[in-house]
C-alpha cells in the first residue's frame, strides 16, 4: 500500500522525513512516497509525482505556519481528494489549529500533534491496507510501542526550529495566485500531451486510404467512392497537425503523397485528382 507524503518548506520537510522513516516500522505493509527536495518537487511534479499521486491509497500532508498557503500542498491535496475518499486525505498541523487552515483543507479530518490524533491517523492508514492490515488489538500494541519514538523526534525538530512570529505576514495573495496559475498551466500542458494523437495512428489511416484508392482501380464508375475519399483530406490534415512531429513518422511527406494520388477513367483525358 502506498502513502503519499506531502510537504513544503524546511520545517515541514524535516517532520515529513521523520514520519517517512517511522511509518514502515509501525506498519510494514506501507510504502511511503516522499520527494526529498523542493527542486525535485518543482521539476518533476508533472511526471513521477503525478503518477505517485494516482497510485497512492492515502495522502498525508504536513502543514506548518510557513507553508499554510503553499500552492504545492493545495495542488497535491486536490489531486488526492479527486482520487481518494476524503477520510484518506490526512492533513497534520503543527503550531496551528484546524480553524487556521484555508478553506480547501478544512474538508478533511485534521490530525494535531497529539497521541490520540496520531492513533486515529495510524488506524486510517491501516484500514486502507487491505489484506495487509493489522487487527485492531495488534495495531494498538504496535502504536504504543512506536509512538514514543516519533513523538521524541517531532519534539526535537520543533524545539530546534525558529518559530515564525505570529505577526509576520503570510505570503501575498498575488504571489499565491501566480503560483497556482503556473501549476494550472503546467497541468493543462501535461493533459494536452497525454491526449495527443500518436503519429503512427495517422500513418496507418493514410496507408488504409491509399489501399482503398488502389482497390477502386478498375471499378466501372468509381466517382462516388473517389469523392468520399477526397473529403477525408481535411480531417487527415487536421489530425496530422494535432499529432505533431515524431522522429520515426514523417506525416507531412505521407500527406503530400496522398495529395498526389490521381485516378484515370477509360477516357485518358478525364483525370481526376484525389
Amino acid at each position: 500500500m502506498k502513502v503519499f507524503i506531502s510537504w513544503s518548506g524546511e520545517l515541514s520537510n524535516n517532520l515529513a522525513e521523520e514520519f517517512r522513516t517511522w511509518l514502515p516500522g509501525a506498519l510494514q505493509s506501507v510504502k511511503p512516497y516522499f520527494t526529498p527536495s523542493d527542486i525535485e518537487k518543482g521539476a518533476r511534479w508533472n511526471t513521477e509525482i503525478s503518477k505517485e499521486l494516482e497510485a497512492s491509497d492515502v495522502g498525508v500532508l504536513f502543514i506548518t505556519r510557513q507553508n499554510l498557503n503553499s500552492a504545492w500542498l493545495l495542488y497535491e491535496a486536490g489531486a488526492l481528494s479527486k482520487k481518494l475518499e476524503k477520510s484518506r486525505v490526512c492533513p497534520i498541523v503543527f503550531g496551528l489549529s484546524p480553524n487556521d487552515l484555508p478553506g480547501p483543507l478544512r474538508q478533511f479530518q485534521v490530525t494535531e500533534f497529539k497521541k490520540d490524533d496520531f492513533r486515529k491517523l495510524l488506524k486510517t492508514i491501516n484500514a486502507s491496507a487491505g489484506d495487509g492490515k493489522l487487527e485492531d488489538s495488534v495495531l494498538g500494541q504496535v502504536f504504543e510501542m512506536w509512538w514514543p519514538r516519533l513523538e521524541e523526534k517531532f519534539k526535537e525538530i520543533l524545539d530546534n526550529e525558529q518559530e515564525v512570529n505570529d505577526e509576520e505576514p503570510l505570503r501575498p495573495d498575488r504571489e499565491i495566485l501566480e503560483e497556482i496559475l503556473e501549476l494550472s498551466r503546467l497541468s493543462a500542458r501535461r493533459v494536452a500531451r497525454a491526449n495527443r494523437i500518436h503519429p503512427e495512428a495517422i500513418a496507418d489511416l493514410i496507408s488504409s486510404i491509399k489501399s482503398a484508392y488502389e482497390a477502386i482501380q478498375g471499378v466501372p464508375d468509381p466517382r462516388s467512392a473517389l469523392e468520399a475519399l477526397s473529403e477525408m483530406r481535411k480531417p487527415i490534415n487536421y489530425l496530422a497537425d494535432k499529432a505533431g512531429a515524431h522522429p520515426e513518422v514523417e506525416l507531412r511527406m505521407l500527406v503530400k503523397e496522398l495529395d498526389k494520388l490521381t485516378f484515370e477513367y477509360e477516357d485518358p483525358d478525364d483525370e481526376i485528382p484525389f
